[in-house]
């Protein structure tokens, strides 16, 4: 079985809001990085790579009143932030030995997608990466799992998806992909289980 995994939330650690914490001591300006910067189109259009850190940061600090300063040592701080999970890992690791091919599709901005693969050392159990940013196309578009699905020739009905969000999950499963929405690892693992991966 060809089994694809998502990394924010699945393979790495997606808890933003520690970090807003720790950088804006204001209530309102913790609101506005939560809904206006993280939870923004802007946001998505830097998943899709169409749009650069410079460019977000001044439409995001005009957007806000937050300082343009202040908005970049967030940007920069973003990629530290994505560390591994060790119950993932482990799964992931017992997946490869089992013999299952696998890989990855992420939402990822450019400059975040160059800081992990520089950074994390686990790469050698996945098939070359897919970057939405590399791409121009996000989850949940077809698209973007129909490039999935060709450029590892790939049959849907052979493949596994894994994805903390719902949408992306239903996306894929419309293609014939079976779906797997992560809550947890060892939800993960009976799951697979249950499809007879394990």
């Amino acid at each position: 079985m060809n089994i694809v995994f998502d990394l924010g939330g699945v393979v790495l650690d997606w808890k933003p809001k520690p970090l807003i914490e720790r950088m804006f001591p204001m209530n309102s300006d913790r609101e506005k990085m939560s809904t206006q910067v993280l939870g923004h189109p802007d946001w998505v259009e830097l998943d899709r790579g169409t749009l650069d850190w410079n460019t977000a940061t001044v439409q995001a600090a005009q957007r806000t009143g937050i300082s343009a300063e202040l908005i970049r040592s967030f940007f920069a701080l973003v990629p530290t932030i994505l560390v591994p999970i060790p119950e993932t890992l482990n799964l992931v690791r017992e997946l490869k030995e089992i013999g299952h091919r696998l890989f990855i599709l992420s939402n990822m901005h450019s400059e975040v997608a160059d800081y992990i693969e520089k950074k994390l050392d686990f790469w050698n159990l996945f098939e070359p990466p897919i970057f939405s940013c590399r791409l121009k196309m996000v989850k949940p578009e077809a698209s973007i799992f129909r490039h999935l699905l060709d450029y590892h020739q790939l049959e849907a009905s052979e493949t596994v998806f894994i994805d903390d969000m719902q949408v992306n999950v239903e996306s894929a499963q419309a293609l014939g992909i079976h779906p797997i929405r992560f809550k947890n690892a060892q939800q993960c693992r009976q799951q697979l289980k249950d499809l007879r991966c394990m």
